[in-house]
């Protein structure tokens, strides 16, 4: 990664929201990719956020899917829905 290219992440990274912040720094703590559900009761059982459905998480992995932050590596078999869904990481750079 380019010198340039980090301090523009780096950059990208400090002005992300309380929320996001949140769900980048759960990110970093997983040695596997994640879904909106799994993240959302994980940050539900920490007391980060008011309620364990994917909906409280789900909007800001878009955000910090459109920032480039984090992005889907793949749908895999939700344990807690029984269906089917994308599965996020951290990009290199967010690590």
């Amino acid at each position: 990664v380019s010198q340039s290219r980090y301090a523009t992440f780096k950059e990208i990274l400090e002005t992300i929201g309380d929320r996001q912040q949140v769900v980048v720094d759960y990110l970093k703590e997983s040695d596997e990719p994640l879904s909106a559900s799994e993240i959302a009761y994980g940050l539900y059982t920490s007391g980060l956020v008011p309620t364990p459905e994917r909906n409280s998480v789900h909007p800001r992995l878009t955000e910090l899917t459109k920032l480039g932050i984090v992005h889907v590596v793949g749908k895999e078999k939700d344990p807690i829905t029984n269906r089917k869904v994308a599965v996020y990481e951290l990009v290199e750079e967010a690590r």
